[in-house]
């Protein structure tokens, strides 16, 4: 949902993330270019960012041009959620959620900004909403109208950018209690939860109670299906001494048509929550007996190919069903907003295993296409995700199964210096670069040259002529020898595939 940022919001958002992504040096006349702008606005781009955000991020400049140095605790996507809560956009959507039939007047009082420019960020707003999460805003008063299902996982997206998860949004909801509950939820399901999945879970309890105490509920045929979960999860709170007022503290009825609306949004009949009634259902169902015959199919050429193995193939082919499925839930385009952290992990990994990558994406397509499921782009993106995530040891049995590149580290002090450069590029690296001591005294130019490595890294600066790519190192390594490196060890990847 870019496109309801300003064109300067946009355009400097462009602007971190290139300054995020790059470890060299940058023009003034590249990034201009970059980011679709003149030199005079790309320079009052960046004096704005110095002067609101040094905290996150310093701007160093050079004869080479400029680079971005983040503090330790930011990244890009602290940026993003500053943003957002900058927004008047987004500050629009946040009124509406909480305070339904708010008028104009009243959103432009409280978000200090002109009637003119809330209805011209309405328009926006509606633009991006229909045609991403098939609902709109209605007007006067302002509500949320479409299927009840996007507007709730909507919703989940919005407070999971814009908040962080140390953060609690709604204050009608009790936090604490809210816990209580997804808790024993997750206990009467025997799902094994993740931190990922639980804060999702709150945020999909509180959205739902909030709209299902305005009057919004959701109509679904699949909702009979699990009244037996819900109800079991009701006789299961009422044993809990802690959650006995859960009703008075919520402001918020637990009866059974009450509870079926809180987690409908992520629940239909080809979703499992357990394991066990997964399984049991393979022999039961058609479809979800093909799901699992492809599903073993896709994981055997993958294992077969790429020369890995499976622990826990089980648990994996359940995660990558119900990713699967997630995307016959709602009709909508997206699951994030401004942050899609999910895609720029998987465009990491395409990076350090390009081979991988393709075959994944193959074969996924080939999955979705055998069982008649329509890949939409945000829906391959969270199965392939949740391959790379949930297959376990995959990351350590593809740098096995590669050759390492071989690096040697001459120092010019003494053998315990260049063992001290050791421990520290090992702990980093040390699973997909071979990091090697050279012993020989005293340093002779032709001697190193002819090391069979891929990479010197010294302790002095080696001649420009010098054969062998290679990386000074004053003391020990800093983040910038840090980043040097990973990007080498990319190169080499991309070199080994072409």
């Amino acid at each position: 949902m870019y496109s309801v940022l300003s064109s300067a919001e946009q355009r400097q958002l462009r602007l971190l993330h290139i300054l995020y992504r790059s470890t060299d040096w940058i023009t003034m006349i590249e990034l201009a270019e970059a980011i679709d702008c003149s030199d005079r606005i790309l320079s009052k781009d960046l004096s704005y960012i110095e002067n609101n955000f040094s905290s996150y991020l310093t701007i160093e400049r050079s004869k080479f041009g400029i680079r971005g140095i983040y503090a330790p605790s930011v990244d890009y996507y602290t940026f993003v959620r500053l943003y957002m809560r900058d927004s008047v956009a987004f500050n629009i959507l946040e009124q509406i959620f909480f305070h339904p039939d708010i008028s104009t007047q009243e959103i432009s009082d409280e978000i200090f900004v002109s009637p003119s420019t809330v209805y011209r960020n309405i328009n926006l707003l509606n633009q991006a909403l229909r045609s991403q999460f098939n609902f709109e805003i209605s007007n006067s008063p302002y509500r949320f109208v479409g299927p009840e299902t996007n507007i709730r996982l909507f919703f989940m997206f919005f407070f999971r950018e814009k908040y962080s998860p140390l953060e609690w949004p709604f204050e009608e909801v009790n936090l604490q209690y809210c816990e209580l509950f997804l808790s024993t939820a997750w206990k009467v399901t025997c799902h094994q939860y993740t931190n990922a999945w639980f804060q999702a879970g709150k945020l999909l309890l509180a959205i739902g109670i909030i709209r299902t105490q305005k009057g919004h509920l959701i109509q679904s045929k699949d909702i009979p299906l699990f009244k037996g979960i819900y109800q079991d999860l009701i006789d299961e709170l009422e044993k809990n001494d802690d959650l006995k007022n859960m009703e008075q503290n919520f402001n918020f009825k637990l009866n059974l048509t009450n509870a079926v609306q809180l987690f409908m949004p992520v629940l239909n009949q080809n979703i499992y929550i357990d394991l066990r009634n997964f399984q049991a259902e393979i022999s039961e169902r058609p479809l979800i007996q093909r799901s699992v015959e492809y599903l073993n199919q896709f994981l055997d050429t993958i294992c077969l190919e790429a020369h890995v193995h499976i622990e826990h193939r089980d648990r994996l082919i359940l995660s990558l069903h119900n990713y699967a499925f997630l995307t016959t839930v709602a009709d909508i385009q997206k699951d994030s907003l401004l942050i899609d952290r999910k895609a720029d992990y998987i465009e990491t990994m395409s990076h350090f295993y390009p081979d991988l990558y393709d075959l994944i994406v193959k074969e996924s397509e080939h999955y979705f296409q055998s069982i008649g499921l329509k890949p939409l782009p945000y829906g391959l993106t969270n199965f392939i995700y949740a391959l790379y995530t949930g297959w376990e040891k995959l990351h350590t049995q593809m740098h096995l199964a590669h050759q390492k590149p071989v690096a040697y580290i001459v120092s010019n002090y003494s053998s315990d210096h260049a063992h001290r450069i050791q421990d520290a590029l090992n702990n980093r690296f040390g699973l997909v670069i071979d990091f090697h001591i050279y012993k020989q005294f005293p340093l002779k130019r032709k001697l190193i040259e002819n090391l069979k490595c891929d990479l010197i890294i010294s302790t002095f600066d080696m001649p420009h002529d010098f054969k062998i790519p290679n990386l000074y190192v004053q003391t020990l390594p800093t983040e910038q020898d840090y980043n040097w490196l990973a990007a080498f060890f990319k190169q080499k990847r991309q070199q080994e595939r072409h």
